[in-house]
């Protein structure tokens, strides 16, 4: 009789390190796209009034790259849904090259560590 087990691979802190990149650097876009956001909108508006609508164009995308570096980070710090944390990883490149490619290569590496979407028995 054999019995086979699946070893877990023991637990890095790679994926912590690139959750705790991909945090901080989304939520520091988050907070300058805010600040430049409102600046734009309340004294551009007031000197040309289409650039509130050039600004909310540029903006959008760039805060929906900041949320998803913020919710690959969280994912990456607990282990969870791999894809989502090399998508936040992904998104953080594109906000600050050198970092974001560390994020990238540590969660790719680190990839055993993520089960299925299931959070890594510790």
């Amino acid at each position: 009789m054999s019995s086979q087990v699946a070893v877990q691979p023991h637990p890095t802190a790679k994926p912590v390190i690139a959750g705790i990149i991909n945090i901080v650097i989304g939520a520091g876009a988050l907070v300058a796209l805010s600040v430049v956001g409102i600046v734009i909108l309340v004294i551009g508006s007031l000197t040309v009034p289409a650039l509130g609508f050039l600004a909310l164009l540029v903006g959008v995308p760039l805060i929906a790259g900041a949320v998803l570096a913020l919710v690959g980070g969280i994912f990456a710090v607990q282990r969870k849904m791999w894809g989502w944390a090399l998508a936040g990883s992904i998104a953080t490149a594109l906000m600050s090259n050198v970092l974001g490619v560390v994020s990238i290569v540590l969660v790719a590496v680190s990839k055993p560590e993520f089960p299925n979407g299931q959070r890594a028995q510790q």
